[in-house]
Formats: structure tokens, sequence, C-alpha cells
């Protein structure tokens, strides 16, 4: 399962998944989860490389790649100027905004209640989410609109 990036941080999709699939569809595309948490109407699940999918009443509701729980999880996008850029539970936020700067993606910084958290914004539905503690990548999350 290799993920596209670049489809991913334009809120499309994570493994072909998309917002508003079912939630038994991702069984048939991902094969069976390694974990599922939650209640039937609503919870996780998870599948290997830190992917976790939410869903609410049957319907997928974000898509998430969680950095904090694989440490050897590594992603790679090409910037504008032919620069192959790491994307890793280790960028720094300001690694991460000159990755997104140089691959002319607009993005805002939002302002959280939760003080150990710095978080990003792309494509008006992409959280970029930072642990302000240890300065790392924590997770990107698709959420709906």
């Amino acid at each position: 399962m290799e993920i596209n990036l670049t489809s991913f941080l334009a809120g499309k999709s994570l493994l072909g998944i998309q917002i508003n699939d079912l939630k038994e569809d991702i069984k048939k595309k991902l094969g069976s989860p390694i974990e599922i948490a939650g209640e039937k109407n609503y919870g996780f699940i998870y599948y290997p490389n830190g992917i976790r999918y939410s869903y609410l009443d049957n319907q997928i509701n974000e898509l998430t790649i969680l950095f904090e729980v694989k440490d050897s999880l590594v992603l790679k996008i090409e910037n504008k100027f032919g620069e192959q850029l790491e994307i890793s539970k280790r960028i720094q936020i300001h690694e991460f905004i000159y990755l997104l700067n140089s691959t002319g993606v607009i993005w805002k910084c939002v302002d959280q209640k939760d003080l150990s958290t710095f978080m990003i914004v792309i494509n008006n539905n992409v959280g970029i989410y930072f642990n302000l503690d240890s300065g790392g990548l924590n997770r990107i999350s698709v959420g709906r609109r």
C-alpha cells in the first residue's frame, strides 16, 4: 500500500478511500484492518503504517496518517525546485512550512486552545498537527468540510 501524498494533501483520498465512502468498502479495498476501536455508529479503523479512518453512521468522515505511532514512516514529495523532501515524525515545523511553500501550497496557522499542539490548515480541510513539546509531526488529517 503506497500512499499518494499529493492526493492526500489535496484532501482527496488516502489509499483510495475518500470522505463519505462507506465503512464496509474499506475492507473490500484494503483488506482486514489491524484494529477497530469504537462503537457500531462511530469509531476508528486502523491499518499498518499509521493509517486511521474515522467513521460516523457508516460513512468515513476523516482520513489520517498518524506519524506519532510509527517511527519508521517516511513519505517523500518533490517540490517545485526538484528537491526530494521527506515527511516523518521528526520533521520540524519550519521544515514542513518550507515544504508547503516550496510546493506552492497555500497554508494558514490555526489558533487552538490546546497549548501543546500547533496546527496548520491547507486546502480548507487538511489539518497538519505538530507536538509543541517535541516540535515533531503528530498527524495529518483530512476531514469533512
